[in-house]
């Protein structure tokens, strides 16, 4: 039955029941239907383990569907800034992003299904150029 908790009365808590169907969500690819439970979990649990990362997953995934006349996705959409963002912000967004891919699933498993598509969208750090990567990041 997953991770969900229960209240004093046996049944399972709200917000740990909103996010096992989140992540079933996201493995039946309902990204949007994923990103509203994952949402409304948070907003109720805010230390709900594994709410945040499941919010952050299918945020991504919906990011990737906006292309750029290339084809690529929008690495501003992935990164969640608005356009003219400052440097500063684009970084904080990369390393974000970075450590959310790079750290295992802590509860959701349905997260670790999409790591690869995830971390295929960041530059890989051993290349000499970042311009290998999908669309360009912040360097350095």
């Amino acid at each position: 039955q997953g991770a969900a908790a229960t209240d004093g009365g046996g049944r399972r808590g709200e917000p740990a029941w909103w996010l096992e169907i989140a992540g079933k969500l996201l493995a039946a690819r309902d990204l949007v239907g994923c990103k509203r439970l994952a949402e409304r979990t948070v907003e109720a649990d805010l230390n709900l383990p594994g709410a945040d990362e499941l919010l952050v997953v299918a945020d991504v995934l919906l990011a990737t569907q906006r292309q750029l006349p290339s084809g690529r996705p929008d690495p501003v959409a992935v990164l969640q800034l608005q356009p003219g963002s400052d440097p500063a912000a684009v970084k904080h967004a990369f390393a974000r992003l970075s450590q959310l891919v790079s750290a295992p699933a802590r509860v959701v498993p349905e997260t670790q299904r999409e790591r690869p598509l995830l971390a295929a969208l960041l530059p890989n750090r051993r290349r000499p150029s970042l311009s290998a990567a999908p669309f360009p990041w912040p360097r350095g």
